[in-house]
């Protein structure tokens, strides 16, 4: 594979500090005599060739490592609010636990709001939207629409470093990527 050209750099370089990339592509490439929908068009199919897509986990991967932020992570948080229990909160006597004698799957699902009246503190518990976290999880993992689940025959498994990881938009680069076709393998 030949090396990025310098704009292909920069315009990797810019949609780290953007997010954006039809903003990285205006940056690194002259679009002043191009419209808009040209524009995108371009940064959308420079952003899928796969030298890009490299480049782009290279620079993503120290701060995804620094920040903890992982697939299976990702999986955890959403899967903890999916399948909060709020009878987790209460102790045996039917009683709001204290928060220090809260779980950490229990704490997670938690959204804690804390207003002081009169020099009276209050602490308002609230759990995320079970729905939308369940909505998430299944669109996370394709169980639903025209996109087979991730773990349905003909998927892609990448291995790294041991370890099954689901491919979620820009993640760790696969040190062997195996296909699995038909039933059991």
């Amino acid at each position: 594979m030949r090396p990025l050209t310098l704009k292909q750099e920069r315009a990797c370089q810019e949609f780290i500090k953007t997010g954006n990339k039809t903003a990285a592509y205006r940056i690194a490439y002259d679009c002043t005599r191009r419209n808009a929908s040209t524009v995108n068009r371009h940064a959308h199919l420079l952003f899928k060739r796969d030298k890009i897509v490299a480049r782009m986990q290279q620079l993503m991967a120290p701060a995804a490592k620094k920040a903890q932020v992982s697939v299976q992570r990702l999986l955890t948080e959403v899967g903890r609010v999916a399948f909060f229990d709020p009878r987790k909160l209460l102790d045996a006597d039917g009683k709001i636990k204290p928060l220090e004698d809260l779980d950490d799957e229990t704490a997670a699902a938690l959204s804690i709001e804390v207003s002081e009246s009169a020099g009276k503190q209050t602490r308002t518990l609230k759990s995320w939207d079970k729905n939308s976290a369940q909505d998430r999880l299944a669109k996370i993992l394709r169980m639903f629409g025209d996109t087979p689940p991730l773990d349905a025959p003909g998927t892609v498994t990448i291995r790294v470093s041991g370890a099954d990881q689901v491919v979620l938009g820009i993640s760790a680069v696969p040190t062997r990527v195996e296909r699995t076709i038909g039933g059991d393998s």
